[in-house]
């Protein structure tokens, strides 16, 4: 691109790519808006031109852990962490793990097993003994399903699931179909997220509308996908311009509360003011449940077997 003399950049998806991709940027002083790069170590660099408008890779596993010792009743005590083995979901598991240890957790692990695998049995023999409460997996989609499949075939019964990345998939729970059911998730966005601006309006008109369009309900992956263009159009409109510095410059200074949420850069380039939101698998549907301010329904709590 740089080339060809385009200097305005979208990411593309996954922490490694838009990792290398953050170094290239800075090199041809390009200016990037991320949408699919949340590992936190790419933010650590000194890198000035690439913002985030995801919460951090360390807030996935955190909101899970919060929204369960807030409102799980009775309050679990354990809780094992299990993690695919890339750089994203390891950033993931120890900023969990961190929250499990203040909010007073006993915590178990982490078992780690390679990214993308399909068979994770091997980790949950490890923390079977333990008889964990929570079973807390830093995944993706097919680690994910195999976590929930497995742990069923060797009879570990938690009294909860939760899961980055996977269970907002809409696949997640036709794929799993009951066994899916309770399982908890963390999620960019829900279409009860607050905020609106004039191009997608309200969350819920953007899910409305992405709805008609695709015919199929939107994840957060695409809703963080339209935050990132909205992030580069409001730069590009408060510049009146498409030079590089003149957006760098604007994105720095951005601060819109927008259907997906706040959207802010601290001076690393991340958005560190969007919470995250808890999503639970409730007969096959995503549901919001944490926060509560924005909860479409409260948390099922034990899992339901």
């Amino acid at each position: 691109f740089n080339d060809k003399g385009i200097k305005l950049i979208l990411s593309s998806y996954g922490s490694a790519n838009v990792n290398a991709q953050a170094a290239v940027v800075e090199l041809n002083k390009q200016t990037m808006v991320d949408s699919g790069g949340a590992d936190d170590a790419i933010f650590n660099k000194g890198y000035t031109r690439t913002f985030n408008v995801m919460s951090p890779a360390s807030e996935y596993a955190t909101s899970m852990v919060r929204a369960i010792a807030e409102m799980a009743k009775p309050k679990p005590v354990t809780m094992a962490f299990l993690s695919a083995d890339d750089g994203f979901s390891k950033t993931v598991t120890l900023g969990g793990m961190k929250a499990a240890t203040a909010l007073g957790f006993t915590v178990i692990g982490p078992q780690y097993f390679p990214n993308a695998a399909s068979d994770v049995s091997a980790a949950l023999n490890k923390i079977k003994a333990d008889k964990p409460d929570v079973i807390l997996g830093s995944v993706h989609f097919v680690e994910g399903v195999a976590l929930i499949k497995q742990a069923k075939e060797l009879g570990i019964t938690p009294k909860s699931f939760a899961e980055t990345v996977a269970p907002p998939i809409l696949d997640f729970a036709s794929t799993l179909g009951p066994l899916a059911e309770n399982v908890l998730g963390s999620s960019q966005w829900s279409s009860t997220v607050k905020g609106q601006e004039k191009y997608f309006g309200k969350a819920s008109t953007y899910a409305a509308q992405f709805l008609a369009r695709f015919g199929h309900e939107a994840t957060y992956h695409n809703a963080e996908a339209s935050a990132a263009c909205l992030a580069m159009v409001l730069a590009i409109e408060k510049t009146k311009s498409a030079d590089a510095e003149k957006i760098k410059t604007a994105l720095a200074a951005l601060d819109v509360q927008s259907f997906f949420g706040r959207i802010k850069f601290d001076s690393t380039g991340q958005n560190t003011f969007k919470p995250m939101v808890v999503i639970q698998i409730q007969k096959g549907k995503i549901i919001t449940v944490w926060p509560r301010a924005i909860a479409q329904a409260k948390m099922i709590w034990p899992y339901v077997k």
